[in-house]
């Protein structure tokens, strides 16, 4: 829009998911996430309609959806 001032928000998210992925980052869009395994406070995997998968680190991106997760 002429007067915002935040910028285009479609062209940050597309160029940030690019660099993301050049810096080695796998994003499974279309994967349901179907539970968190832990051992005390620590993410030990995430069971997806995928199968189970385990990572270094995990983003968890569903807005006002995370506290529910």
């Amino acid at each position: 829009l002429p007067n915002d001032e935040t910028g285009d928000c479609k062209i940050f998210t597309e160029r940030l998911a690019e660099l993301a992925t050049a810096a080695g980052v796998t994003f499974r869009y279309g994967t349901t996430i179907e539970g968190i395994d832990t051992s005390g406070d620590t993410i030990t995997a995430i069971a997806t309609s995928a199968g189970t998968l385990t990572a270094d680190s995990y983003v968890m991106a569903l807005g006002s959806y995370s506290p529910l997760m």
